[in-house]
């Protein structure tokens, strides 16, 4: 049965070609979408295999969990500052 459960999960590059998905390849960036797709995927991939999911999460399901994911990275990841206090700052960022 899991097999047959494996095989109902959409390809990557389906999931890339769904509108919601390219807004968010837009807003965000498309290797942030694609990691996170791949998790995802790799994640219902190993809940089948462990017998926890007994039925293939709809593509409506796959990418809401993909924003959220791409959303909570994008909030734990760097981001560009303008230093405007005339110190200098390393990438160690050390004066």
């Amino acid at each position: 049965m899991s097999k047959q459960l494996l095989s109902q999960i959409p390809a990557i590059n389906k999931i890339l070609l769904l509108d919601e998905v390219k807004s968010l390849i837009q807003e965000y960036s498309e290797v942030a979408v694609k990691s996170a797709i791949k998790n995802y995927i790799d994640e219902i991939k190993q809940e089948i295999l462990n017998e926890e999911l007994h039925e293939v999460p709809s593509l409506e399901k796959i990418v809401e969990e993909v924003t959220q994911i791409v959303k909570s990275e994008d909030k734990n990841s760097l981001r560009r500052v303008i230093n405007a206090t005339g110190t200098i700052f390393t990438h160690k960022l050390r004066a």
